[in-house]
C-alpha cells in the first residue's frame, strides 16, 4: 500500500500554518467603497500551490475580507509590485478541488494596494496586474485614480470568458428587452491582446433604487454568474439604472465572491466606459453603489476609476 500521502500530510499542514502565520503577520486590511480588502506580500508564491490557497482562503474568511490582494515586490523601474486577486469564497471551475479562486482584476483592490504603498512614501505608483501595468494617482482625502485602460465589447477579446452571446435567454421574464452586454477594461499588450475582469451588464431603462437593484442582483446573479455553459470561468453580473442626480445606480453580484458586494471597481468601470461611449459630450459619470460612489472618467480612449481606500484600524 502506498503510504506517501499519509506521510506528507503533517508536512503539508505545517506549510499551511507557515503561510497563515505570514499572512497574519504581514497582511493589512483596507476598506474601499464598502469592501474589506486584505493586502499581503508573499515573495515567490505560486498561484497553483494548494497549501497557499487553503491558507489564503482560511485567513481571508477569518478576517471577513471580500478579496485578498497578493503582492510580489519588483525591483525594476517599470512598476513597484505585481498584484493577484484571490477570492476566499470562490470555487475554481477549472480546479474545483483547490480552495478559493483567482480573479483577473479588482478595481477596489488596486486602490487598496496603492494605499499600502503610500505607507512607505510612494504617492503615485505603477502596479502590474493581469489587466496590465496600471498607473495610480493620489488625490486629497485618500482618494485614488486608477488608469483602467481601454474598454472592449469585442467577442474575440472576451472569448476566454464568454462562449455564448445570446444573453436574453439568461434573463428573468420581467426584465426582457433591456440592453445587455459583456465587456471588460484592460491594457492591450504588444500582440494586441487585452485581458480584464469580465462583466455582464443588464441596463434597465427605468429608475430603480439601490435596494431594488440589489434585490434583483441577488435573485438572478447566482444563476448567471455561475452559468459555466455560457461563461466557462464565471462572470460578474451587474444591474444598472439611471438615477435622478444625473448619474447611475449599480449593484454587482461578483464571481468568486458569490454575493452582491458593497461596490465593484471593475464593474463600475465597465458600466461607466459603456455609458461614456454612448454620451460623447460627457467626460465622467458618477456611479452609486451600496458602499459608496465611484467616478469613471475618460481621456481619449482610456478610462479611469476614482474612489477611496483607507486602512481598517483594529
Amino acid at each position: 500500500m502506498n503510504t506517501l500521502p499519509k506521510l506528507l500530510k503533517p508536512i503539508l499542514m505545517d506549510r499551511q500554518k507557515d503561510f497563515i502565520n505570514q499572512i497574519n503577520t504581514y497582511g493589512r486590511l483596507y476598506e474601499g467603497a464598502g469592501n474589506r480588502l486584505l493586502v499581503v506580500e508573499l515573495p515567490g508564491y505560486n498561484r497553483k500551490d494548494a497549501d497557499l490557497r487553503m491558507a489564503l482562503a482560511k485567513t481571508g474568511l477569518e478576517k471577513n475580507a471580500d478579496s485578498v490582494l497578493v503582492l510580489k515586490r519588483n525591483f525594476s523601474l517599470k512598476y513597484q509590485v505585481t498584484m493577484d486577486v484571490f477570492e476566499p469564497r470562490g470555487q475554481d471551475p477549472i480546479n474545483p478541488q483547490l480552495a478559493g479562486s483567482w480573479s483577473t482584476m479588482c478595481g477596489n483592490g488596486v486602490r487598496a494596494v496603492a494605499r499600502y504603498l503610500l505607507e512607505e512614501g510612494r504617492i503615485n505608483c505603477l502596479i502590474k496586474t493581469r489587466s496590465g501595468i496600471l498607473p495610480i494617482t493620489l488625490f486629497p482625502k485618500s482618494i485614488y485614480r486608477v488608469g483602467m485602460g481601454q474598454f472592449t465589447l469585442n467577442h474575440k477579446d472576451l472569448a476566454s470568458y464568454v462562449k455564448k452571446f445570446n444573453f436574453e435567454q439568461l434573463l428573468a421574464k420581467n426584465i426582457k428587452n433591456e440592453t445587455v452586454f459583456a465587456g471588460l477594461n484592460g491594457c492591450r499588450n504588444k500582440l494586441g491582446k487585452i485581458d480584464g475582469e469580465p462583466h455582464l451588464v443588464i441596463w434597465l431603462r427605468k429608475e430603480l433604487s439601490l435596494n431594488r437593484l440589489k434585490t434583483w442582483a441577488e435573485k438572478i446573479g447566482p444563476q448567471i454568474t455561475t452559468n459555466y455553459d455560457y461563461f466557462p470561468q464565471g462572470i460578474n453580473t451587474n444591474l444598472v439604472s439611471p438615477n435622478n442626480q444625473g448619474g447611475l445606480n449599480a449593484c454587482t453580484f461578483e464571481r468568486g465572491v458569490e454575493y452582491v458586494t458593497q461596490s465593484c471597481g471593475t464593474g463600475a468601470t465597465v458600466i461607466g466606459s459603456w455609458w461614456l461611449k454612448q454620451q460623447p459630450k460627457l467626460s465622467q459619470i458618477k456611479i452609486n453603489m451600496p458602499g459608496g460612489q465611484l467616478i469613471i472618467s475618460r481621456h481619449k480612449n482610456k478610462f479611469y476609476l476614482t474612489g477611496p481606500a483607507n486602512p481598517i484600524i483594529k
